[in-house]
């Protein structure tokens, strides 16, 4: 009897040893990853068998903190110390060596973008790859739908900004971006001129500001124009003698030291005035199907603007201001955010770069989208990339682009 009891004790833990063996040699499997292309704080579940309590995973060698863990998952967040595009993923366990299991293309900026929406008189800045939106300051406009989005400039750490509040009564907003403290100067017309000021560019020969005054702001039919100058140390206005009709003004750019203004509306005049006397000369084509907006130069120094269609809907172009001609330079015809005002070119990396309205993004509350998205042209194909904004569903009413400002 205790024979058969010994025999029968020998086999358990025969059974047990051969049991305990067998869950030893059982190795981690991993059986896939998601995502392998994100961004900083993405989760990354690993799905697999046999994961002990004990595993660590690591991106480029640091350990990453883990959400959840299991015998067959385990999500991971990625860390802010992961480097632009491939970051080895390893798991550890026990004492054995690390388990390389494939990487992770982390998407980093490399700078932002400088974003003031003209709705609410704010300004923003997104990353140029992420697409993260970040706030930044709100200007102290009283009534910011009123001001135009060609009645500001950039130049250096300033905005200067055309405060249409009091209108007629105009002032200007300088706003410094390292302070992030703002200035008013009351602005008065020459006296040999009347109407509004509807638009400011910087003029590179004097370092001033150059002004449109339109005599009739709210017309969108042809109304008669004036040039005028403006310091922006002290706000004081010189009439430059140049007045000239034109139809609505949408857009403007100064290039080789001449003023481009272009239209909005039918017949969209063009025209092209010189920055050293002041004479101008109409480029107008009579053209009755698109306009032209949007305008910026490119590595080249060519303008690339958009083809506009009405309605929002742009295409790309290249403006040859010689021939007076455009080129299509992509097909896509896609919905702008803000159709008006200045275009902006990214020349770090050659692209052209807009904000547009974004229907594909899903609007649970059934009413039409607002939501946007950052769309890049990338030269010399001007193949189109998307970049959702981060957080996704950001709604801008008037978004533009300005400059690029560094992280």
């Amino acid at each position: 009897m205790k024979k058969q009891v010994f025999l029968i004790l020998s086999l358990i833990s025969f059974i047990f040893s051969c049991s305990e063996n067998e869950t030893e040699i059982k190795l981690p499997t991993v059986l896939s990853y998601t995502p392998k292309t994100g961004y900083i704080g993405d989760t990354i579940t690993i799905s697999g068998e046999n994961f002990p309590s004990s595993i660590k995973v690591t991106l480029l060698d640091i350990e990453a903190k883990l959400i959840q863990k299991s015998t067959t998952e385990i999500k991971a967040i990625v860390h802010e110390k992961v480097r632009k595009g491939e970051n080895p993923i390893k798991l550890t366990y026990n004492n054995e060596a690390p388990l390389e299991i494939g990487s992770f293309n982390a998407i980093i900026d490399d700078y932002e973008y400088l974003i003031y929406d003209n709705s609410n008189a704010k300004l923003f800045k997104t990353g140029n790859n992420t697409g993260t939106i970040n706030f930044i300051s709100q200007l102290p406009i009283k009534n910011p739908i009123q001001n135009s989005m060609y009645g500001f400039v950039k130049r250096n750490n300033f905005i200067y900004l055309i405060d249409f509040s009091n209108n007629p009564e105009h002032s200007l907003l300088t706003y410094n971006l390292n302070t992030k403290t703002s200035s008013f100067t009351p602005l008065s017309l020459p006296s040999t001129i009347k109407g509004g000021i509807i638009a400011i560019n910087w003029n590179p020969i004097n370092n001033t500001l150059i002004g449109l005054v339109s005599e009739n702001i709210h017309n969108t039919d042809a109304a008669k124009h004036h040039l005028i100058e403006i310091d922006p140390s002290n706000g004081l206005m010189k009439d430059l003698n140049t007045s000239f009709n034109h139809s609505f003004i949408s857009s403007h750019i100064i290039k080789d030291n001449y003023l481009f203004i272009f239209s909005s509306t039918a017949p969209y005049d063009l025209s092209k005035i010189s920055l050293t006397n002041y004479s101008i000369e109409n480029l107008s084509t009579n053209n009755e199907e698109f306009s032209i907006t949007k305008p910026s130069l490119n590595s080249s120094n060519q303008i690339i603007c958009l083809k506009d269609y009405g309605n929002s809907l742009g295409q790309l172009v290249k403006f040859d201001e010689e021939a007076v001609k455009i080129t299509e330079l992509s097909g896509s015809k896609l919905y702008y955010s803000n159709r008006l005002g200045y275009g902006f070119f990214d020349k770090r990396n050659d692209e052209y770069i807009g904000i547009h309205k974004d229907f594909s993004i899903e609007n649970s509350s059934g009413n039409q989208s607002t939501y946007n998205s950052l769309y890049k042209f990338n030269t010399p194909s001007y193949e189109e990339e998307k970049i959702f904004f981060r957080p996704l569903k950001t709604s801008f009413s008037s978004p533009t682009i300005i400059d690029i400002i560094e992280l």
